[in-house]
């Protein structure tokens, strides 16, 4: 931990080791920490089995930022969840953060990016992922996060479609789409709690 400097605990996906570093660059008067190093923290099922040990010591962190839903939405895979369970889990995931860190912390609710609708034949996802899925699965995710009144939404799929920035191949995002989208989140923490 680095003295004098607020502490700002990022838990997700590969999209948010993707976001992480310019994220990092940009949030003068933090550290930017990711839960597990460099680990994908995969999806919401592992989020509310781990999440104790993704916080350790809880108290430290003046900020939490959460994404999942690329794995939880792909089929077939062994990651894949229902809708409905999707939900729960977030719910009880944001209940576990709230009630484990400062009630000075801000708690934010990355939204899942979206996903190539008609890539090339020999770029289709694999396991497969579809846009529509994205839209339900940020569909519920958005009432979970309502629900909670204790965190807030930094929208990352607006972003990234009103940019056109996903490579049609890939999931996660490439070169291009990562820089957008750790403007999107340092401007998300600066509406939110402005760096210093």
């Amino acid at each position: 931990m680095i003295a004098g400097r607020r502490q700002w605990l990022v838990i997700g996906d590969s999209i948010s080791l993707g976001y992480l570093s310019a994220a990092s660059a940009a949030a003068y008067g933090w550290q930017v920490v990711h839960a597990g190093g460099t680990a994908n923290n995969d999806n919401i099922y592992w989020h509310t089995r781990c999440m104790s040990i993704f916080l350790g010591n809880a108290s430290r962190w003046d900020a939490v930022s959460l994404n999942a839903g690329l794995h939880d939405l792909a089929y077939p895979d062994n990651e894949h969840l229902s809708l409905e369970t999707y939900e729960s889990l977030l719910t009880k995931t944001l209940s576990i953060v709230t009630s484990s860190v400062r009630k000075s912390t801000q708690v934010v609710w990355m939204r899942t990016t979206p996903v190539p609708t008609n890539p090339p034949e020999e770029c289709v996802l694999i396991p497969g992922r579809l846009e529509s899925d994205v839209l339900a699965y940020n569909g519920a995710a958005d009432k979970a996060v309502l629900a909670s009144g204790s965190a807030t939404l930094c929208d990352l799929h607006k972003v990234i479609t009103e940019c056109a920035a996903w490579d049609t191949a890939t999931v996660p995002l490439r070169s291009a789409g990562a820089p957008i989208l750790a403007r999107r989140v340092s401007s998300c923490w600066e509406r939110l709690l402005p760096f210093v």
